[in-house]
């Protein structure tokens, strides 16, 4: 068994759900990385991780099996896995770790977000639904701690280009309220 630290559609449960089986998942920090808008793929953007020596994002953990663990490579390629540190976690709730693994998807090359590979709204949705599950300060912290906000950013609810949107996510507002309280909808087109 291994803990995978999610810290972008890997927080959304119906999301990691569809590559493969998680077990018991629980709400995290993690120091030592920083989250930003930098995997340019296919028709957007996404969230990757890479070492800094300050700051941190939140995530989720979730036990994986050795098995469906290699179903996540696969789905995170372009990313490498990478060992992290149990130093390096605090957990948001009060729990006690097996002394599984634990491993993150970094990212060597960031790159910026472009026109042809803008945000994704459709994406925004999953993550954000996903972290809303886990509260609204949880959601909060998530767009506090995730930097390149100001890139190229597409409205595609109506015609999603994200391969794992969720048109049934029942957060939409409230995700739009959150964004407009962080001062981010003005960068979304």
């Amino acid at each position: 068994m291994n803990y995978l630290f999610g810290y972008g559609s890997l927080i959304n449960n119906r999301s990691r759900a569809k590559t493969g089986v998680t077990g018991t998942a629980f709400p995290v920090r993690i120091a030592g990385y920083a989250r930003a808008w930098n995997m340019p793929s296919g028709p957007g953007t996404y969230l990757g991780v890479r070492s800094a020596k300050t700051g941190g994002c939140n995530g989720l953990l979730c036990a994986v099996s050795d098995q469906e663990l290699l179903r996540f490579d696969v789905r995170e390629r372009g990313y490498r896995r990478e060992s992290v540190s149990r130093s390096a976690l605090e957990m948001l709730v009060p729990e006690t770790l097996d002394s599984f693994p634990i491993w993150t998807y970094v990212i060597d090359t960031p790159r910026k977000p472009t026109i042809m590979a803008p945000i994704l709204q459709s994406y925004v949705d999953v993550v954000l639904d996903g972290c809303l599950v886990l509260g609204e300060d949880f959601a909060r912290e998530f767009l506090r701690t995730t930097s390149g906000w100001e890139h190229p950013w597409q409205n595609d609810r109506s015609e999603p280009r994200y391969l794992r949107a969720d048109a049934n996510l029942p957060s939409l507002d409230r995700i739009d309220e959150l964004l407009a309280e962080a001062g981010l909808l003005r960068h979304r087109q």
